[in-house]
Parts: structure tokens; C-alpha cells; sequence
């Protein structure tokens, strides 16, 4: 059986808690903080597919930037693995669970990798 789709406002969120500056002032010695895992949006996609009226995610579409609260922004992620089988636009589908890359957040708390955590879409499962 296949996983949900994934579309343009669905989330990503990284596999660990990190963080991008290597101080923080927040104590009594500045420190890298880790920052839990946030969702953070995919902002882009196939302009002219979409799935369940959102445009269809494929592997090297993007998020908006990471930027944990109180942290220094990072840059956007993009998916990494998609479907085998299915391609959207030439490219291969993205669906909720695939790999996600974060290139920027390697820092002081690194985390450069996460997955698409969804919701997609339930009723268009996408296979291999």
C-alpha cells in the first residue's frame, strides 16, 4: 500500500531536537540550546498538478526556512527521497514520511535531516 501525497502547506519536521547558533545568551555561560523540532511548512511545489486543490509536492521542492524560535534562521529544506515509481512534472512524488534535508541546520546542534510529516493528502495514496 502506498503513503499519502504530499502538497504545498504540509509540514516537515526534523529527526531531533538542534540548533543553529553557536551561542545563546540565555544563561549564566552562552551556550548552544537545543530547540525541539518544529513543523515547518512546504511553501513549494508542482505549479500545475495539484492534489485535493494544493499544488502536488516532488523530491527537491522546499520549505520556508528553519528558524527556531529565539535562534538564528537557517535555510529552506527541500525532499531528498521520493516515490520510485510515481513522477509529477518528470519528478519523483513526494509522500508524507519521505526524507527530508535540512543543508543548513549542521551547526552547533546539528539535525540535517527530518521527514515530511504531513497531514497529505488520505485519499491519494502514492506508491514505490
Amino acid at each position: 500500500m502506498g503513503k499519502p501525497a504530499a502538497r504545498v502547506g504540509d509540514s516537515a519536521v526534523h529527526d531531533a531536537p538542534h540548533c543553529h547558533a553557536p551561542v545563546h545568551s540565555t544563561g549564566r555561560v552562552p551556550q548552544a540550546v537545543p530547540h525541539p523540532p518544529q513543523p515547518i511548512p512546504f511553501i513549494m511545489g508542482c505549479s500545475n498538478v495539484n492534489i485535493g486543490g494544493k499544488p502536488a509536492l516532488r523530491v527537491n521542492d522546499s520549505t520556508a526556512p528553519c528558524h527556531p524560535p529565539g535562534c538564528t534562521p537557517g535555510i529552506p529544506g527541500k525532499v531528498i527521497v521520493g516515490s520510485a515509481t510515481v513522477r509529477i512534472g518528470g519528478v519523483a512524488a513526494a509522500r508524507v514520511t519521505d526524507v527530508v534535508s535540512f543543508p543548513g541546520c549542521v551547526t552547533a546542534i546539528p539535525s540535517p535531516t527530518g521527514k515530511v510529516l504531513g497531514p497529505g493528502a488520505s485519499n491519494v495514496m502514492i506508491g514505490g
